[in-house]
């Protein structure tokens, strides 16, 4: 019943995904802010 329940509702994985995305982006482009940075200092 669970596993139907969840399928049957996409809208809520959807932007906790997409918020997912968002968060590894931001972190992926602090990380290489932080490398040029460093580097360049």
């Amino acid at each position: 019943m669970t596993e139907v329940r969840r399928r049957g509702r996409p809208g809520q994985a959807e932007p906790v995904a997409q918020k997912g995305a968002q968060a590894l982006e931001r972190g992926i482009a602090i990380l290489q802010y932080l490398e040029k940075s460093g580097g360049s200092s």
